[in-house]
C-alpha cells in the first residue's frame, strides 16, 4: 500500500435518501481499507435520512452535517469539501454503493497522481474488471479532448480520487447555478491544475439509475447549462483539434433533451415552451460554430442532424431523430 499514512474523506450529499442510504453506508462498512472518514451532508431532508445515518455512528467514522435549507447537491458537496481535512476526497451519491476494494484500489496509486478514475457499472450489470491501469497526461487530454472525454468519463465526480490540496489551493467548487453538467465543469476546472490522469480497470462503483434522477426530468435551463459547460471546455482546450466535437455533443444534448420531453405534458402551452427552448438552443452562435466541421468530419448521422440544424429546420430534425431512436 503506497499511501498508508494518507487520509481520505468520503463526501455523501443526501436529500430524502431514507430508501437508499443504508445501501451506501453498508457498502462502506465492508471496505477492506478502513482508515477513512465519511462526511454526510443532509440537505434538509424531510424523511428519516438523518435517523438512518445516526444509526451508523458506531460502525463508521461519520461526520453528519445537517443543513436547514435545501440548496441542492452542488452546495451540499461544497459544504462537504469545506468540512474535509483528508489528503484525498471521494464523492459517493446516496443512492449508489461500492464494492469492498473500492477505497483500497485508490490508495494503492501514488499520491502524486492527481486525477484517478475507477470504473463503474450499473446495478444490473455483471462485474468486469479486465484491463490494465492506464495513464495519460492532461496535455494529451487537451489535444484530443473528445477521445478522452468519452473514454475517461469525466461527466461524473463519483468514482474519482481528488487531491484536497489542489481543490483548496485553487478554491475549486461546484457551480451552484448549474442544474446539469456541474460535475463536468468541476472536473475540467480541477484538471486544469493537474499533470496526469490515471484510470483503474476495476468496476468497483455501482451506479443505480433511479426514476428520480435528474436525467429523467425536463430542465428548462438545460440549454444554458450545456452552453456553460461547453464554454468551460473551450477555455480548457482552446486549441484542441476535437473541440468542434465537444461543441456538437453539448449542442446535440441540449436539443435532444427538448425533443425527449415534448410529450411529457398534454398541454399545448407546455409543447410551445419546450419548442421555444429548442429554438433558442438551435440558434446559439457558439454551438453553430461547429457545423462546418461536423459536415466535413462527422459520421453520417451527425451530418444529417447538422444539416437540419444549419438551416434551422426543426420539425424534420425531430422526425428523423425519433425515427433513428436515440
Amino acid at each position: 500500500m503506497k499511501n498508508k499514512t494518507k487520509t481520505i474523506d468520503i463526501v455523501i450529499p443526501a436529500y430524502n435518501a431514507e430508501k437508499t442510504i443504508s445501501r451506501t453506508l453498508d457498502s462502506l462498512c465492508k471496505q477492506s481499507y478502513t482508515a477513512f472518514k465519511v462526511i454526510v451532508i443532509n440537505d434538509a431532508s424531510i424523511d428519516d435520512t438523518v435517523q438512518i445515518v445516526k444509526s451508523y455512528f458506531g460502525k463508521l467514522d461519520i461526520c453528519l452535517i445537517d443543513l436547514k435549507q435545501n440548496r441542492g447537491v452542488s452546495n451540499a458537496r461544497n459544504v462537504g469539501i469545506e468540512n474535509s481535512n483528508g489528503d484525498f476526497i471521494l464523492f459517493i451519491d446516496s443512492d449508489d454503493s461500492v464494492d469492498e476494494k473500492y477505497i483500497e484500489y485508490f490508495m494503492e496509486i501514488d499520491s502524486k497522481k492527481d486525477f484517478v478514475i475507477i470504473q463503474h457499472r450499473r446495478n444490473d450489470e455483471i462485474k468486469d474488471s479486465k484491463g490494465k491501469v492506464g495513464e495519460t497526461t492532461v496535455a494529451e487530454f487537451k489535444e484530443k479532448c473528445w477521445d478522452y472525454w468519452s473514454r475517461y468519463r469525466i461527466t461524473n465526480v463519483w468514482g474519482v480520487r481528488y487531491s484536497r490540496r489542489i481543490i483548496e489551493s485553487k478554491t475549486i467548487r461546484f457551480d451552484t447555478n448549474l442544474k446539469w453538467g456541474e460535475d463536468t465543469k468541476f472536473n475540467i476546472q480541477y484538471l486544469e491544475e493537474c499533470n496526469t490522469m490515471v484510470t483503474l480497470p476495476y468496476a468497483e462503483y455501482i451506479y443505480f439509475d433511479t426514476a428520480n434522477s435528474v436525467s429523467h426530468k425536463y430542465e428548462k435551463s438545460r440549454y444554458e447549462n450545456a452552453l456553460n459547460v461547453a464554454k468551460t471546455f473551450a477555455q480548457f482546450a482552446p486549441d484542441s483539434e476535437q473541440l468542434w466535437m465537444i461543441k456538437y455533443i453539448y449542442w446535440d444534448m441540449s436539443v435532444r433533451h427538448c425533443i425527449n420531453h415534448l410529450e411529457d405534458n398534454p398541454r399545448r402551452q407546455w409543447k410551445k415552451e419546450v419548442m421555444e427552448d429548442m429554438k433558442r438552443a438551435i440558434r446559439e452562435p457558439f454551438f453553430r460554430e461547429c457545423i462546418a466541421d461536423v459536415l466535413k468530419k462527422g459520421a453520417l448521422d451527425m451530418k444529417i442532424y447538422a444539416f437540419f440544424l444549419k438551416i434551422k429546420w426543426i420539425r424534420p430534425y425531430i422526425y428523423i431523430a425519433k425515427k433513428m431512436h436515440w
